[in-house]
């Protein structure tokens, strides 16, 4: 490739014009314990015919950027529990922190079909951080870009969707997009959604979290309101007069030898927000690949984000200074989600800094550390399975939220949805006119309910399961062709998960 490195630079591995065929994963980014370390993929790499083009676990400031192609037709699909075909993922980023994806097209290659596997083109859970999504095209898609859990200062400029099913969801939080009005920083998003919506299908923006949407005056319908879960995102038009900078302007500095005093004494002076996250995150980058780690370390110091303590005491810990490290994250605030699992990542790597121990080589209490907290979907829990993943051979499914739930994509076929609550199977798995649903609850409270819903949501199917053992025949002749799955809850609870094919 052009440009792939887990390192300072590429100076000296690059290769041109790379393509990456047919591969279960074509390229794996697996953070580890130093922040130092990022992956950079860059100029005119080709991902064709994988079931995921990149998979991001943990770490930070990776870029994936200048012309990369993203085509999601894989020559063979692989089922699962969750869904009928285990989605196809052009970039799946879990925990991995202050990312660059710019430049970069998705292509889903044939239009749409429900009766396709389900195709994305980027989804992002729990950046928890400052990152962008800058100048994509993504084409034929049933989801362009889905964020889950933590997105607060995600930014989502000028990228253009054209023949999609859905451009964006949003689950979780949500960052304002751009911003008008008084202060630094006014800038439009101007991103292009080239559909028109269909029965007030939400289709432009489906969003679970409120935010708003700065649009430029007489740029309308780009989101269209129609479009748009309009409960939680407000689209904005009053305080843009027309004169702020587009979204497809937008760059990130470029920091050199020449100017990076001067960007370091900036970023004193600045407003908390995703402006200054923008050039903390290029200083780092120039800090670490020139070997800088005292000046990141200076910088981080200042910094109150979550993402930016953990870096800060890997960072010191690297280095020694166990016992501040470990303050650092102590000193987060005890109403973070992020707070418990990092303090058991944390104490982790200092464990093993002090006893000169390599992580491949860990003792079996550090290992069940990680392992308690690697499914908590969490910032120390990616980072937790990053280490589990490169060292131990374990694997960990990649969540995608739907509107019901958290579903899974994993890489083997499972024919029925089972789990310690129990189990749920569909006979047939790929069914004509009749459906057999059998059901078995280890421990049953009367307050269990089966739906079964359409890919776009809608209830086909809902009843109240009073035993721990039910089996229920339905006719399905008149159901559409396509995929529906089946979701068993407990009040907000999910407790397990099934899917079916009509033909």
């Amino acid at each position: 490739m052009r440009c792939i490195s887990t390192g300072f630079s590429c100076s000296g591995s690059k290769r041109s014009d790379t393509v990456v065929d047919d591969l279960n994963i074509g390229v794996q980014g697996l953070g580890a314990a130093n922040p130092t370390r990022f992956i950079r993929i860059t100029g005119d790499n080709e991902f064709n015919k994988n079931q995921i083009g990149i998979r991001l676990v943990g770490g930070n400031l990776h870029q994936i950027k200048s012309d990369n192609v993203f085509n999601l037709n894989p020559s063979s699909f692989v089922t699962n529990q969750f869904f009928a075909y285990n989605p196809i993922l052009g970039v799946s980023n879990s925990g991995s922190t202050k990312i660059e994806v710019k430049d970069n097209s998705f292509d889903g290659v044939n239009s749409y079909s429900t009766s396709d596997p389900l195709k994305f083109g980027f989804i992002s859970d729990n950046t928890n951080s400052a990152g962008f999504h800058l100048s994509n095209t993504f084409t034929k898609l049933f989801m362009g870009e889905q964020m889950q859990r933590d997105n607060t200062s995600m930014q989502l400029y000028c990228n253009e969707h054209t023949q999609f099913k859905n451009a964006w969801a949003a689950f979780g939080k949500m960052s304002n997009q751009g911003r008008c009005g008084a202060g630094q920083g006014n800038l439009t998003p101007d991103d292009k959604f080239n559909i028109t919506c269909a029965q007030n299908i939400k289709l432009h923006i489906n969003s679970s979290t409120e935010f708003t949407y700065f649009e430029k005056s007489g740029y309308a319908g780009n989101p269209n309101p129609d479009c748009v879960t309009t409960s939680t995102v407000t689209i904005d038009d009053n305080n843009c007069n027309g004169s702020e900078p587009t979204g497809c302007e937008f760059t990130p500095p470029e920091i050199t030898g020449g100017n990076v005093t001067s960007f370091r004494t900036q970023v004193d002076g600045m407003d908390e927000g995703f402006n200054k996250d923008v050039i903390v995150n290029e200083l780092l980058r120039y800090y670490y690949q020139h070997n800088h780690t005292e000046d990141a370390e200076s910088l981080l110091a200042d910094l109150s984000g979550d993402n930016y303590k953990l870096d800060y005491a890997l960072l010191l810990a690297n280095s020694g200074n166990y016992t501040q490290a470990d303050s650092v994250i102590d000193h987060i605030s005890s109403s973070s989600d992020e707070k418990s699992d990092l303090q058991t990542y944390i104490s982790v790597i200092i464990s093993a800094k002090q006893g000169n121990i390599s992580l491949d080589k860990l003792p079996t209490s550090l290992v069940n550390s990680l392992l308690s907290i690697a499914e908590n979907l969490t910032l120390g829990a990616y980072a937790a399975q990053a280490i589990l993943m490169s060292y131990y051979g374990k694997e960990y499914l990649i969540p995608i939220e739907t509107s019901t739930g958290v579903g899974f994509r994993s890489k083997t076929k499972i024919t029925a949805g089972v789990n310690e609550e129990g189990s749920l199977t569909f006979i047939p798995g790929v069914v004509e006119d009749q459906l057999n649903v059998e059901v078995h609850l280890t421990n049953p409270t009367e307050n269990e309910v089966l739906n079964i819903y359409a890919l776009d949501g809608k209830k086909l199917y809902s009843i109240e399961l009073k035993f721990n053992n039910s089996r229920i025949m339905l006719r399905t002749s008149d159901w559409p062709s396509g995929m529906f799955y089946g979701v068993i809850t407990n009040g907000e609870k999910v407790i397990l998960t099934n899917r079916v094919i009509k033909k």
